[in-house]
């Protein structure tokens, strides 16, 4: 995940810390890949950022977490 995403690896620790601590109460373990990403980035996770009461930087260090995720083959593809 890490090599695949552009942003440094810092943002992309700090953004699954915050969505562990703010996001995975409600939503667990929930694949990104089940949405794209402009639902993503322009409705999901602004919507909830300020539900969250984000800051800037936390909800950007999540959605970089969340896009880079969404690029980890699922469990059940790893066979195609």
């Amino acid at each position: 995940m890490i090599e695949r995403s552009p942003h440094p690896k810092g943002v992309l620790e700090r953004g699954y810390v915050v969505h562990q601590q703010k996001c995975a109460k409600c939503h667990g373990h929930e694949d990104p890949a089940n949405h794209d990403v402009e639902e993503l980035t322009e409705d999901i996770l602004p919507a909830m950022a300020r539900k969250s009461k984000l800051t800037l930087a936390d909800e950007q260090a999540v959605t970089a977490y969340l896009l880079a995720a969404r690029q980890v083959p699922r469990q059940d593809q790893g066979s195609r």
